[in-house]
């Protein structure tokens, strides 16, 4: 439990100051769902992230008998920060089709609208996220990095510093780095992807290329405003939890894939 409130506090010391310095709105007082998003931030990254690590190293042994000796050695082989190179970028493809899929397919939806639910997004409410939500995500960015034979305390590394990042991509600022758009997944990019308005896009994590690749780029000129989903959702953390088994979502659950939209940003 220590670990887990020095950690919020790490971030919350960074991102308070961020967010305030480049905020696109002035905020009086705490927003709807602050502590719900507590919450999920002690159950999510912390505490269902915490528990699959675990089981990604125990995993590596697992795989160990199944991945030729020669890709351990080949992997292993290579300098630290191209193996960290590569452990990302694999599992960004992987969690670009699971994103992709989670908007698509009515199910996966179920889960992942409680994400989208938030009215306000910023860096707290990136945490705000089912379990089963969350599982699929890690399962879909780290197991095929183990399955090829990377380490598992690596393959962890990596989980760690991608979950960082998206704290940093949901943080509510008005900074544009519109130079940055093409190269590395910033956050006027992923709000756009959390616009209510906005077709289905922007599924990438890190890397948009892979929204370049498949089609779902999305740069428009304004800024989004109008977050979260059309159905109502419990406030509650509790409610959260079970919305997905007691009620399908009114919205998006088949949602085209869009198409690729880049424009230029003012």
């Amino acid at each position: 439990m220590a670990v887990r409130g020095g950690l919020f506090i790490s971030l919350l010391l960074l991102m308070l100051p961020v967010e305030r310095i480049w905020s696109p709105r002035p905020r009086q007082g705490l927003r709807a769902g602050v502590w719900t998003d507590l919450v999920h931030f002690f159950v999510n990254p912390i505490g269902v992230g915490h528990s699959l690590a675990m089981a990604f190293i125990g995993l590596e042994l697992v795989f160990s008998f199944a991945v030729p000796k020669a890709w351990r050695t080949l992997f292993g082989g290579m300098p630290f920060l191209l193996q960290f190179g590569c452990v990302l970028f694999v599992g960004e493809f992987f969690s670009y089709w699971a994103h992709r899929l989670s908007h698509s397919q009515t199910l996966l939806w179920r889960f992942h609208a409680v994400h989208h639910s938030s009215g306000d997004v910023d860096w707290l409410s990136a945490h705000r996220q089912h379990p089963f939500d969350t599982i699929l995500f890690l399962i879909a960015a780290n197991l095929p990095a183990i399955a090829l034979g990377f380490s598992g305390p690596l393959v962890v590394f990596v989980a760690v510093f991608h979950r960082t990042f998206v704290t940093f991509t949901h943080a509510r600022m008005r900074l544009e780095l519109r130079w940055l758009r093409l190269l590395i997944v910033t956050p006027r990019y992923h709000h756009h992807h959390h616009d209510r308005d906005a077709p289905p896009s922007n599924f990438a994590g890190l890397f948009p290329v892979f929204d370049l690749l498949f089609g779902t780029f999305h740069w428009p000129e304004a800024l989004p405003t109008n977050y979260g989903v059309q159905h109502r959702v419990s406030k509650g953390w509790l409610g959260q939890l079970f919305l997905p088994f007691i009620q399908a979502p009114a919205d998006d659950l088949a949602r085209p894939q869009g198409t690729s939209t880049i424009r230029k940003a003012r």
